[in-house]
């Protein structure tokens, strides 16, 4: 007999299967929405990595004023955060633009216009980000 619970297959005994024994199950976080630009429908993650890649995001954006490329952001905020959160997170780069957009739509960082490639800035002063991060916590 298997039971199927929040996405974990377990035995009758309670015990997990090896293909999620090393995985821990966070399928009871909340998710937090996110939406993007040009596109209907949104996206939910859980809030933890939201949070997590939000942070990083911020942190690269207090400390370049004048903005930065989508590249170098993406370099730097991954670096921003430790090892073995970045190993539990999952794809890097889907969750770093999924949560970019997310940021775009909400007007914390805008696209600075008709720069190619793509330069991102802070659209609103760096006290409300921070506020805003403190009320999402």
């Amino acid at each position: 007999m298997r039971l199927i619970v929040l996405g974990g297959d377990f035995g009758y005994d309670g015990a997990m299967t090896s293909k999620l024994k090393n995985h821990s199950v966070k399928s009871c976080d909340e998710r937090t929405p996110c939406r993007t630009p040009n596109a209907q429908g949104v996206t939910r993650i859980p809030s933890w990595k939201f949070t997590l890649v939000r942070d990083a995001i911020l942190a690269v954006m207090a400390a370049h004023e004048e903005g930065v490329s989508f590249k170098d952001l993406r370099q730097l905020a991954q670096a921003e955060i430790a090892k073995d959160k970045l190993e539990t997170l999952g794809s890097w780069g889907w969750h770093f633009t999924t949560v970019k957009l997310e940021m775009e739509v909400a007007g914390d960082i805008a696209r600075a216009a008709g720069e190619t490639p793509q330069r991102l800035v802070s659209a609103k002063p760096q006290q409300q980000l921070v506020s805003a991060k403190r009320g999402a916590s």
